[in-house]
């Protein structure tokens, strides 16, 4: 089932939101190279629908500058104009949430109608999937907004339409891609899959030929698995192309999150239950407990002084029910746990959630109060120390809890090291992921006191080494001892 494949590597990566806290830092990196596809028709679009000639004016390119102390790079995307102030629509791949914002420099927005002339823009924030990022414009954008007055969903073998912009060495030109509807799947987002590089790039408007109903917008997809046979050997190869994808998500999964543009920048706020570790039950567990519904979840863990263990869940409970309703009809258990984070996904903190359990064999409900979900290590302040050449930040809940830490604990974390620097080198260097506790035997208990206390060091007069004291991944505690004398 190479589709099946496929499809399941293409959700994991359109997925931006799981229930999983152990976010980790990031810093630009090259881009992994991929064997490219053919591409699809290129130029102006001169026997296509009246429609399909118009939409070209709605896209954008979209450029962003990552950098930081190691160095650079450019990422580009494809933007939508949403509405005339200026704010646009793009994939939340292009800026992943893992990305610090110290770390996104510059943001341009380049227009057809504006003659690809750039200008400045922000971001507002994340759509509550995190599937999608609002950009505002520093000034009006030459363009039309995209026309959302006619929508529908499409069926299978509805027969798509999508429309792209090309990047800068293909000189901006719009392109088209044709395929039809061949499957929808209920996973955590619910996806419409088409014929393989059958549309354009990540984030196009994607139609219904014959009505010229906007029906969704493309994704990212993880490209097609195929062999390679050399004499009597074979080899498995992924074809892939960032300009083309089979991928779209379906407007009735994008309808709200369109319905609720920002007018200013904000924070999506999302709830949160304070479990982590589901799974999907099994048969044999269904058999045992006599659960006659086929899907429901397992509790692995209840984080302390969160919501549900205020509210009494406990590590092994069931959940089958959401506010009275089954929230999955699959057998499968790793869509069971797809479709259990979908039904969790919108709400917010302070909303009220009734969850009906199993626990030890009987049924009861058991009233949720959500929590905010906690903040992710690329929300924090990022700082660049340059006297030992360190990037650092404030602990997160994530830090803590994937090294079993108590919730309290004190330190920075080291979210890069510049190369070549003092902290690079030595017998005992710095890494990323270290969380630092002490700096020549003083306590450091927040990114303030780190620095003030670095500061301190050098103003004092030239140290030839700085000694710190670090709780790696794994727990484990480590003395790093910094040579200064070079």
């Amino acid at each position: 089932m190479k589709m099946m494949k496929q499809i399941l590597t293409a959700t994991l990566l359109a997925t931006a939101v799981t229930m999983s806290v152990r976010a980790q830092e990031t810093q630009p990196a090259p881009a992994p190279t991929a064997v490219a596809a053919v591409p699809v028709a290129v130029g102006p679009i001169t026997n296509q629908p009246e429609f399909a000639r118009n939409i070209s004016a709605s896209l954008v390119l979209v450029e962003v500058t990552l950098r930081n102390e190691n160095g650079s790079r450019e990422e580009a995307g494809q933007g939508i104009l949403l509405n005339d102030q200026g704010v646009i629509l793009v994939s939340g791949g292009l800026l992943p949430e893992i990305v610090p914002l110290d770390f996104i420099k510059d943001i341009k927005v380049r227009a057809p109608g504006g003659k690809f002339q750039s200008v400045p823009a922000k971001i507002l924030g994340r759509s509550h999937n995190r599937l999608f990022i609002f950009l505002k414009a520093d000034k009006p954008i030459a363009g039309t907004p995209l026309d959302l007055s006619r929508t529908a969903n499409p069926d299978l073998g509805t027969k798509l339409l999508a429309i792209g912009l090309m990047g800068k060495d293909a000189g901006y030109g719009t392109y088209v891609g044709e395929g039809s509807v061949k499957a929808r799947l209920n996973m955590q987002h619910e996806l419409v899959i088409s014929n393989s590089f059958s549309l354009t790039r990540s984030n196009s408007p994607v139609f219904d030929v014959n009505t010229g109903a906007l029906l969704g917008l493309t994704i990212p997809s993880q490209g097609e698995n195929m062999q390679l046979r050399l004499g009597n050997q074979t080899q498995n190869v992924e074809l892939s192309d960032g300009d083309q994808t089979g991928t779209l998500l379906p407007w009735s999964e994008i309808a709200g999150m369109l319905k609720e543009i920002p007018t200013k920048p904000f924070e999506s706020k999302r709830g949160w239950l304070g479990i982590d570790g589901i799974t999907g039950i099994e048969e044999d567990m269904r058999t045992l407990y006599k659960i006659t519904q086929p899907a429901g979840v397992t509790i692995g863990s209840v984080v302390p002084d969160m919501a549900g263990e205020k509210a009494g869940l406990h590590s092994k409970d069931i959940i089958l029910t959401i506010n009275g309703k089954p929230f999955s009809d699959s057998i499968v258990p790793a869509l069971m746990v797809q479709h259990y984070s979908r039904a969790t996904m919108q709400a917010k903190p302070g909303d009220k959630v009734v969850l009906g359990i199993l626990r030890d064999g009987a049924k009861q409900d058991v009233t949720v109060t959500l929590g905010a979900f906690p903040k992710i290590p690329s929300e924090m302040k990022h700082v660049y120390s340059p006297q030992v050449g360190l990037v650092t930040r404030d602990v997160v809940f994530a830090d803590t809890y994937t090294r079993k830490l108590p919730a309290e604990q004190k330190g920075v974390i080291i979210a890069l090291v510049k190369n070549g620097s003092a902290a690079s080198l030595g017998q005992t260097p710095l890494a990323v992921g270290m969380l630092v506790t002490k700096v020549n035997d003083q306590e450091v208990n927040s990114q303030k006191e780190f620095l003030d206390l670095v500061a301190k060091e050098f103003k004092d007069g030239s140290p030839r080494e700085m000694v710190f004291v670090v709780i790696q991944r794994d727990g484990a505690t480590a003395v790093c001892r910094i040579d200064l004398s070079k």
